[in-house]
């Protein structure tokens, strides 16, 4: 799937420099180029400083705190790009203090310090549900969202409102119809 997204691009791309130059274009798509180059950020590590990927479970490895969270009743995806952003995460989880400590204020040394960081803002954002969080975050322009079962996906407003989902005739299937992800429309 990710070798067709970068081939979409291409086929863009050729066409925009045909219509300039009047010169068709040769495409070349692999499926292990994709893929390698996919960890991007893990595969510059390698190129530039010789540092081995470890596994991160859904943490960034060079942005604290970033992650997905346990809350009462289920997960959350948030993080803090930079020092505002993570003073505006900690004023509104209200613990005292942290935006001045030393240790955190701001990125390398939360990095540095994100074991005792996570001990810390973890029991706060596991004390209350999902869609308390979200009422919180809402508006505070912090990168975050709920980890959503495929059955939250589906029936999400969004993807209602996206139109993504369309049922077809299928005569194999015991509906005689099957459902499909109109891909083309969202790329549109």
């Amino acid at each position: 799937m990710s070798t067709d997204l970068y081939l979409h691009g291409a086929i863009v791309a050729a066409f925009y420099a045909c219509r300039d130059t009047g010169r068709g274009q040769r495409i070349d798509a692999s499926l292990f180029e994709s893929q390698v180059w996919l960890p991007s950020n893990v595969a510059m590590s390698w190129l530039n400083a010789g540092e081995h990927a470890k596994r991160w479970g859904t943490e960034h490895p060079s942005i604290v705190p970033y992650q997905a969270i346990n809350t009462q009743d289920g997960h959350l995806v948030m993080g803090t790009t930079d020092t505002r952003q993570f003073q505006s995460l900690r004023h509104l989880m209200k613990p005292s203090g942290l935006p001045t400590d030393p240790r955190f204020v701001d990125n390398s040394p939360r990095v540095q310090n994100r074991a005792e960081l996570k001990g810390m803002h973890e029991p706060i954002i596991n004390a209350k549900a999902t869609e308390a969080w979200l009422a919180v975050l809402e508006g505070s322009g912090l990168p975050y969202g709920p980890v959503n079962t495929i059955e939250e996906v589906f029936s999400h407003p969004q993807t209602n409102a996206r139109d993504m989902v369309y049922s077809l005739p299928h005569k194999s299937s015991v509906s005689e119809k099957i459902g499909v992800l109109d891909l083309f429309l969202i790329m549109a």
